[in-house]
């Protein structure tokens, strides 16, 4: 005889055998299952939270080939601004959470792991992020972190976050909470990623030589945009500024064998 599963929202589902006459009677399925916030420092019922938070699941934000989670909030949640100023692979995204609270300030968030919270290893503006220096590849707090090792995100949007964390939770916080063990079964769980590229060639690129280089800085000196003042404060004035340095420290003079020697 065949069988008949019967289901319903809030009850335990039930198998009966197919008859001409069935009666089916569901049991109440009570689980209770509260929504929970977490601060970093407590954990609270989200109803009794008055503050402005959103919780994501790690599962949501993850993306595959990606090494700095923090990548995967763009899009997340209302409110947070996630820009890749800058094409290295690794460097850190500019987070906004809210927009911008300072001036002259940092308007980074604060990351919170585990109730640890997690200082920046270089201090990185947003112009830097975009400059490509090597710098910005280890300016992310939370650079190291293993996305398999996330349980959940939870970012706290307005003032609340302040009352908690102080002056420095003032452009928002990103709590995020790391899985634990539990009591059960055993599981283990194993993640792998292969990934390759085409080796770059000297012959895809067109690479000035000297001579061309020389020519450009010879254009940007005719054009007035090599002045002494952005010579002397410029540390990337190229070819005129170490010609300036030398001069200025006597190692260059004018002489022919000065000449001939740069």
């Amino acid at each position: 005889t065949g069988k008949l599963q019967i289901s319903y929202v809030g009850y335990k589902t039930q198998d009966v055998d197919v008859a001409a006459n069935i009666r089916v009677q569901l049991e109440p399925d009570a689980q209770n299952v509260e929504a929970v916030v977490v601060t970093g420092m407590t954990q609270m019922d989200k109803r009794l939270f008055t503050g402005a938070a959103d919780q994501l699941v790690a599962d949501d934000v993850k993306l595959a080939g990606m090494a700095d989670i923090s990548r995967g909030l763009e899009g997340r949640s209302a409110g947070v601004s996630v820009q890749n100023v800058s094409g290295t692979f690794g460097t850190a995204p500019k987070i906004r959470v809210r927009g911008a609270t300072s001036i002259y300030g940092s308007s980074k968030p604060l990351w919170v792991v585990d109730g640890v919270i997690m200082e920046d290893i270089v201090d990185i503006d947003a112009d830097a992020l975009s400059s490509g220096d090597a710098t910005t590849l280890i300016a992310s707090a939370i650079a190291g972190l293993n996305a398999e090792d996330i349980e959940s995100f939870n970012i706290l949007k307005d003032g609340s976050a302040t009352s908690i964390y102080g002056a420095r939770a003032m452009a928002g916080v990103i709590v995020i909470t790391t899985k634990r063990g539990r009591a059960g079964v055993s599981s283990i769980n194993y993640t792998g990623e292969f990934t390759y590229r085409m080796i770059p060639s000297y012959r895809d690129f067109n690479i000035m030589n000297s001579q061309d280089q020389m020519s450009v800085y010879m254009d940007m000196q005719k054009k007035g945009w090599l002045n002494l003042a952005e010579t002397m404060t410029d540390s990337e004035s190229g070819v005129f500024g170490r010609m300036y340095q030398m001069i200025a420290a006597g190692q260059l003079g004018n002489d022919e064998a000065s000449r001939a020697g740069y």
